[in-house]
């Protein structure tokens, strides 16, 4: 019988399966998607923490509203996991009292194949692709998966 074991993970922006794209102004966009690998599942508890530090296409620190949304494999659906919310309280890396939690109800759980997706919406848009950029995330999580 095969043992399911689980392991705190931090997502951020360097991990495989993690894609950037840059935000135009004054518009909803996704600045980063995570894809569940096959055979890993993930459990997001209402405890876990994000932090963000995003960049504009200025270059300079931005002013934004962040939202953390699931989709489907085929991106057809969407929930909700982080509510549109103010960049400026989401950018705490250091201080564990200081960092954003989810504050969800319940525990999600996300499939694999499904897709975490941050999205910004910002006056000046958002550069997370450019070779100067300092924008990266931190999002702490549950891997759910059988042993061999």
């Amino acid at each position: 019988m095969k043992d399911i074991v689980e392991e705190a993970i931090d997502i951020t922006q360097g991990d495989a399966g993690v894609t950037g794209t840059n935000t135009a102004a004054a518009t909803w966009g996704d600045l980063w998607d995570y894809q569940v690998p096959v055979g890993i599942g993930l459990v997001l508890m209402p405890s876990h923490c994000f932090s963000v530090y995003l960049e504009s296409l200025s270059e300079a620190e931005a002013n934004a509203l962040v939202e953390i949304v699931l989709r489907d494999s085929a991106g057809a659906e969407e929930k909700t996991i982080l509510h549109p919310t103010l960049y400026a309280t989401l950018k705490e890396f250091q201080d564990v009292n200081l960092k954003a939690r989810l504050n969800l109800k319940e525990p999600i759980k996300v499939f694999e194949e499904q897709h975490i997706v941050i999205r910004a919406k910002s006056a000046s848009g958002i550069d997370v692709t450019g070779g100067s950029s300092e924008s990266y995330f931190d999002l702490e999580a549950t891997r759910i998966r059988e042993t061999l």
